[in-house]
């Protein structure tokens, strides 16, 4: 009863840890699933950035490509920082009353706007080779780790969710889908006059907003219900025979 009021898978397997209980660290998001959340939104990206910016003259093909690589693992991060802190800190998950972690929360958010401005920075150095160039890019183009922090915000706040009983699912997915499709469209509006308003001139602001309503709902279809999945159990080996039922003459 007392492990029914935790939230989660993560938060019942440190209340039973603290318990006395030997646990096995089992990662609630596994490496094969973060390589295919980079690649799911390297494949979103790649055509979009090779088009508008090939096309537009201030890029070659080479520059896009290790831009939308840069962003891919921007987003690959942000869902890093809203899963595996939770294995470190024992403040990062629902406590026994149902509170949420919003300090959790906001600390993810920085941890992967921190990983994004890093990111940023060695590409534009790659870029520009120069580090003085790169850091004025990348203090220009500052506002779109808005998005990182957006995105790990909004995972991690969606990760201690649980689907409720009336609703299936793949309903469910939908849902926290459009959750993270509206708040990433959102971010992306406030970072284009962000931008706008620093001087910074922006390739199709509609195409921006709607790439990041689409990368957003990719993310919350897959990743919180990734993390609340329960690990599958091994069968434990039988030892011995079963009884067998012996007719017996009357």
């Amino acid at each position: 009863m007392v492990l029914g009021c935790y939230a989660t898978h993560g938060s019942r397997q440190q209340q039973l840890a603290a318990c006395g209980f030997r646990m096995s660290y089992e990662p609630r998001i596994t490496l094969d699933q973060l390589v295919s959340v980079f690649l799911m939104v390297f494949v979103l990206l790649a055509p979009v950035l090779a088009f508008g910016m090939f096309s537009s003259g201030r890029y070659g093909f080479g520059e896009a490509l290790a831009l939308a690589l840069m962003i891919a693992a921007m987003y690959s991060s942000a869902v890093m920082c809203s899963v595996y802190p939770r294995d470190w800190w024992s403040w990062a998950h629902r406590d026994s009353r149902g509170t949420r972690p919003w300090l959790f929360y906001i600390v993810s958010g920085l941890l992967a706007a921190a990983i994004g401005a890093l990111l940023s920075f060695a590409t534009r150095w790659l870029l520009e080779q120069d580090l003085q160039l790169a850091w004025s890019e990348m203090s220009k183009r500052s506002p779109w780790l808005l998005m990182a922090f957006a995105a790990a915000f909004t995972l991690s706040l969606l990760g201690d969710d649980e689907r409720p009983e009336s609703i299936t699912a793949g309903r469910w997915r939908l849902v926290e889908g459009g959750i993270l499709a509206a708040v990433l469209a959102l971010c992306g509006v406030a970072v284009c006059f962000w931008l706008l308003d620093r001087g910074v001139e922006i390739s199709g602001p509609p195409r921006v907003v709607a790439l990041a309503a689409v990368v957003g709902f990719s993310l919350g279809c897959t990743v919180p219900t990734w993390y609340r999945e329960e690990p599958e159990e091994e069968e434990l080996p039988r030892f011995g025979r079963q009884p067998q039922a012996v007719a017996t003459q009357p």
